[in-house]
């Protein structure tokens, strides 16, 4: 398939998803969004799927949007909607039952008008593997919620309903979710080594964990949503990735998704080795912004990770 016939393809799921959301929620239904490749025509089947955004009313009962997951997921299988040739069992739990692989979510109107990120993640069903689902909850304060709902809404465009997201008002990042992106990416890196004793799509989840930690760290110093390729060329052009087999390795099996043990088993070092660089580049512009103060005689204050970041060179 070409570029231009695998978007059409998207665009036909879309529209199929779309009559199935009127057909199941009715009434309920306020908005529907699409983020992701396919709102940037940035879409390669062979790795990306259609990431939906569905807003409900708050009175839709739980049944209901369950019935709906239900509906979605047998739509996206018939379809051939999920990245190319995944039969992995594994690979398919994750993706239908964790929020940093889910293609589809429904929230309601109360938490996306009040911006409640954490009410937002468990309605977005973030953790449903059955082993996760206590483990999901402890884990939350600890998750980049925040950051990846933010990227999320931020890059969606609206399908139908009521424009829901054009007037909010979105909180900055903290410097707390700095770590949190280091350590939920770290993590799903070396899931994929382990997964690469039993699973062929190991290679999968270690393309997602660099994926992640690209776009995310992308978003500390912009507002707007970006493309994978567009945050990789901003991370080297400033030094917060460097050159190598690892970034080479992502580029092509982004393409083609082929398994990979030796992309898997140096990556999690590779992520430690990138985190070290983001902090000490922001250590930097801190001190920076901070003498510039005190030579203009401002004094001594102290200068937020916020701050720190928000006129960071924007080489894109």
């Amino acid at each position: 398939m070409t570029q231009t016939e695998q978007l059409d393809h998207a665009k036909a799921f879309v529209v199929k998803a779309l009559n199935l959301a009127a057909n199941v929620y009715q009434q309920h239904l306020v908005s529907a969004y699409i983020f992701g490749g396919v709102a940037k025509e940035d879409f390669c089947r062979k790795t990306s799927d259609v990431d939906l955004l569905f807003v409900v009313g708050d009175s839709c009962p739980d049944e209901i949007i369950d019935q709906f997951e239900a509906k979605m997921e047998r739509l996206e299988i018939e379809q051939r909607i999920l990245p190319a040739e995944t039969t992995d069992l594994l690979f398919l739990a994750f993706a239908y039952k964790t929020l940093f692989f889910k293609s589809h979510f429904t929230l309601r109107l109360r938490s996306l008008k009040y911006l409640d990120f954490n009410a937002m993640f468990l309605e977005g069903k973030g953790f449903r593997l059955t082993f996760w689902k206590i483990l999901g909850r402890i884990m939350l304060p600890f998750s980049p919620s925040k950051l990846v709902i933010r990227n999320m809404l931020k890059g969606a465009k609206l399908l139908a309903g009521q424009d829901l997201l054009h007037n909010l008002v979105f909180p900055q990042i903290t410097r707390s979710e700095t770590t949190k992106i280091f350590i939920m990416s770290w993590l799903v890196s070396i899931f994929g080594i382990i997964s690469s004793a039993f699973s062929g799509s190991s290679t999968r989840f270690s393309l997602e964990s660099m994926k992640w930690y690209v776009l995310n760290v992308y978003s500390l110093f912009h507002e707007e949503a970006s493309t994978v390729d567009r945050s990789l060329r901003f991370a080297l052009a400033n030094g917060l990735l460097q050159q190598s087999f690892v970034v080479d390795r992502f580029v092509s099996l982004r393409k083609d998704c082929s398994c990979d043990l030796m992309f898997n088993a140096i990556l999690p070092i590779y992520l430690i080795v990138a985190q070290f660089r983001l902090i000490h580049s922001i250590r930097q512009e801190r001190d920076r912004r901070l003498t510039n103060k005190e030579q203009s005689g401002l004094g001594s204050c102290y200068v937020t990770h916020l701050e720190s970041i928000k006129d960071y060179p924007k080489n894109t």
